[in-house]
């Protein structure tokens, strides 16, 4: 994976504006992969995805996610800061295992994880 230039977010931004937020995360990836193919990405589970989407972000633009949040009642906002890496729950650079079974008073139980 490599960082996004600005030339590419510029691009991103441009084809992606009008697109669902799934796509756009797709688009993304696909400029910090280009060797890979747009349904190999759009293949890879949700979480995987999702941590491969926090770790272009931290290698773009940095490490600090800032937020803020409103109270509803009063309106007051609250500002606050976040590191990327706790909010990633998967290490993208592990494997990662797709179907998981698992037996149980007699029933087996086969699923794969969502994409």
């Amino acid at each position: 994976m490599r960082a996004l230039s600005a030339q590419q977010i510029l691009r991103i931004w441009e084809v992606g504006q009008h697109q669902h937020p799934v796509d756009r995360g797709l688009l993304m990836l696909s400029s910090a992969f280009p060797d890979k193919r747009l349904e190999d990405l759009a293949a890879l589970p949700i979480g995987m995805r999702d941590a491969y989407l926090l770790t272009l972000r931290e290698a773009t633009i940095g490490t600090v996610l800032d937020g803020f949040t409103e109270c509803p009642r009063c309106r007051e906002r609250l500002e606050f800061q976040l590191n990327v890496g706790d909010l990633r729950i998967i290490d993208p650079t592990q494997p990662l295992v797709m179907e998981h079974r698992f037996q149980t008073e007699g029933f087996e139980i086969w699923f794969r994880v969502p994409n």
